[in-house]
């Protein structure tokens, strides 16, 4: 069974981390105007994604 919960968007896009008890992780790159977070959210099917917010 894959556990794993995969980042939707942002610097993260298409990587995985097993870590579903945090709600959201905020990034902001240092020498860069990048920043945002990772918000988790389940779909309809149940599945889980962190999808990335960029800040505006």
């Amino acid at each position: 069974m894959d556990n794993q919960v995969p980042y939707v968007g942002g610097p993260f896009d298409g990587g995985h981390t097993a870590d579903t008890f945090i709600d959201s992780v905020e990034i902001r790159r240092g020498g860069s105007n990048e920043s945002g977070r990772y918000v988790l959210s389940t779909d309809t099917d149940g599945s889980q994604a962190y999808n990335w917010e960029p800040s505006q």
